[in-house]
């Protein structure tokens, strides 16, 4: 996957005074379901597979705009990275996904699972499941 880093849209208002207490809270994505190309074999290479991803992340509350972390911003920027190109492992893709994450300076921790949901016949799904907590 090549490609400039995908960064979260920042707003330019400023908070106001009922937005603008600190606070932390979880934001959860699950079950998010793309079609990727993902996978070291040659079959995985020739066409896309679905790809489940469920996120768990502890934000903290202020900055720009509403003062909250962007859902929909996460999700966009999964998109972008998954519609990149051929990627050959699931850490690699957490990785990524992280490091999109993590470029919020309101987010502390981040858990995250990807699931490759056809890549093993007798399993529901296969993958990997990442944590990191910021060092800021």
């Amino acid at each position: 996957m090549t490609g400039e880093a995908i960064q979260f849209p920042r707003a330019n208002t400023t908070l106001s005074r009922a937005t603008s207490s600190v606070g932390v809270y979880r934001i959860l994505i699950r079950d998010l379901m793309l079609m990727a190309s993902v996978g070291v074999y040659a079959h995985e290479r020739d066409a896309p597979q679905p790809i489940q991803f469920n996120l768990d992340l502890k934000v903290r509350r202020g900055g720009t705009g509403l003062g909250v972390v962007d859902y929909q911003a996460i999700v966009t920027g999964i998109t972008a990275l998954m519609a990149r190109g051929h990627i050959e492992l699931v850490e690699e893709i957490g990785e990524q996904i992280i490091d999109f994450c993590m470029s919020d300076p309101r987010v502390e921790e981040i858990t995250i699972r990807v699931e490759k949901l056809n890549a093993v016949k007798q399993t529901a799904s296969v993958g990997i499941e990442m944590t990191r907590k910021s060092v800021r």
